[in-house]
């Protein structure tokens, strides 16, 4: 069955060195959903060890946002080493939320179970992975997860264990003994006050938790609180911001950000859907934040509908965070509404990743340095045809989505999978950046490309940008995405996009 084309969203793109007419057009997916799986790469006799766990199994999961931040957070440790990323360990703040002795949500310290190997541990090689099947969660292809776990398992990738008892308690015991994360940190169930403990998660290796779900779970009764956030009494998610800005951004990945969507102005499936990526938020110590970039009001974007308001003082912190950190930061999760989002992004120096509803990030960072296999280069599949005239119009089939982690966690929203894929020629938008943070992902789809499976290098290149907007940056992001492209690890044909539906990379013109 044929699924609905989805509308461009960037219009045409023409090759700058050619006056070559082409008629673009996107789609999400390709045919129905069958199961097209081939091997990836060779049977290896040395199989990473993962935890099998269906986030269903957790009481109260789909309701609590607090209860799915500890999930994801664990996902993050469990499958990162403790001495990834660029940032500096929390000792100053370790240290007075334990002089302050307030860590305890019954008013006094604990001294359970804890791992005993604290902030400062060195390795967990030998350790297990863990893959979350996040099912019905996930927006873009709900059998996505179960599909991975059986090509895992038929090329001999990963050797899966499933809990004997599916709960919480069983997820956190079974890695606690692992030694993936030091204790808890305590928060304010305030709706603001998670994002501080989830960028604490990631630099200090702790699960967040609200004194309600310490006592609902006797497992999280037994860990050691390193961290409580209870004690400063943010009133405001910018009070709670700016104190994380002086306090932990300077301890975080120079390289990674993410925004979590989850505020009045965002679309709400969208919404409820971003915190599913924060594990590779936590496993690199990426600065977590949950800011509304829409620095003014126009007809579009507050009219009836959508129902937004103006947040510039939620833009001014968002700025402040991305330009302290280098350029060409990549900019995880999601921040509605879109073009306001990447213009702000843009021009504070950053490149946006969409990633909500994208699963596992972590699982498959993790998969490719225990693989330790470099990216593998796209085939061309170039049929050999010369160019005709400038007056010849080509169509070409290119999916959307092509700059973002999603398309590729939910192999192109099932479409990779259909037993039609080859019938005929689709280029396939990608974006190689990706192919150095995730290897083991993107080597699936080299190594699986059938003869009629060509490839293009989604916007803009390097990450998705405004190349408008971007200033004073142009400079290093011409750099990065000409070095990208150089590399042939992805496609030389890059989508550009146009100033279409008030999303502009560059006018045609400038083409």
């Amino acid at each position: 069955m044929l699924r609905k084309p989805a509308v461009a969203r960037r219009g045409v793109a023409r090759p700058r060195t050619s006056a070559v007419r082409m008629l673009l057009v996107y789609f999400t997916a390709v045919c129905s959903s069958g199961s097209q799986w081939e091997a990836a790469s060779a049977n290896s006799a040395i199989q990473l060890p993962t935890v099998w766990f269906n986030v269903s199994s957790v009481a109260n999961f789909s309701q609590s946002y607090e209860t799915q931040a500890l999930v994801y957070a664990l996902a993050g440790l469990a499958n990162s080493h403790p001495a990834r990323g660029d940032g500096r360990h929390s000792s100053s703040i370790a240290s007075e939320s334990r002089r302050s002795n307030r860590g305890d949500p019954h008013g006094k310290s604990r001294q359970g179970k804890s791992n005993a190997r604290g902030e400062n541990n060195t390795a967990n090689s030998g350790t297990h992975a863990l893959l979350l099947d996040t099912n019905t969660f996930d927006l873009d292809y709900p059998e996505s997860d179960r599909a991975w776990k059986a090509h895992l398992e038929e090329t001999e990738a990963a050797a899966f264990t499933v809990l004997s008892e599916q709960s919480l308690c069983a997820l956190v015991n079974f890695f606690q003994n692992e030694g993936a994360f030091s204790g808890l940190t305590l928060f304010n169930p305030d709706g603001f006050s998670v994002y501080p403990a989830l960028t604490l998660s990631g630099i200090a290796r702790s699960l967040p938790a609200t004194p309600a779900m310490v006592a609902a779970h006797p497992c999280l009764q037994n860990l050691t609180v390193t961290h409580d956030l209870r004690q400063y009494a943010w009133r405001t998610k910018l009070e709670a911001t700016r104190w994380a800005i002086d306090r932990l951004l300077p301890l975080c990945s120079r390289s990674l950000a993410f925004n979590a969507d989850h505020y009045p102005n965002a679309v709400p499936t969208q919404a409820a859907l971003t915190l599913m990526s924060v594990d590779v938020a936590v496993a690199n110590r990426a600065f977590v934040m949950d800011l509304s970039v829409l620095w003014v009001c126009d007809p579009v974007n507050c009219g009836d509908p959508p129902h937004r308001n103006a947040t510039p003082e939620e833009t001014a912190l968002y700025v402040e965070v991305i330009s302290s950190l280098e350029d060409g930061v990549a900019v995880m999760g999601w921040g509605d509404p879109e073009h306001a989002f990447t213009n702000v992004t843009s021009a504070a120096g950053g490149v946006v990743l969409c990633s909500f509803s994208a699963p596992n990030l972590a699982f498959w960072q993790r998969l490719g340095e225990f693989t330790g296999q470099p990216p593998l280069k796209l085939p061309k599949q170039d049929s050999g045809h010369r160019l005709g005239p400038a007056s010849t119009t080509y169509l070409i089939f290119e999916t959307n989505e092509g700059d973002t982690p999603r398309i590729l966690s939910s192999q192109f929203t099932s479409a990779w999978l259909s037993s039609n894929r080859g019938s005929i020629p689709i280029s396939w938008a990608v974006d190689p950046l990706l192919a150095s943070m995730f290897p083991a992902l993107w080597n699936y789809y080299a190594a699986t490309a059938l003869a009629n499976d060509t490839f293009v290098t989604g916007v803009d290149g390097a990450g998705y940008v405004f190349i408008n907007s971007l200033g004073p940056h142009t400079d290093a992001y011409e750099q990065r995405a000409g070095a990208v492209i150089a590399s042939e690890i992805g496609s030389a044909v890059v989508d550009v996009g146009v100033a279409d539906a008030r999303w502009p990379a560059v006018t045609v013109a400038e083409l």
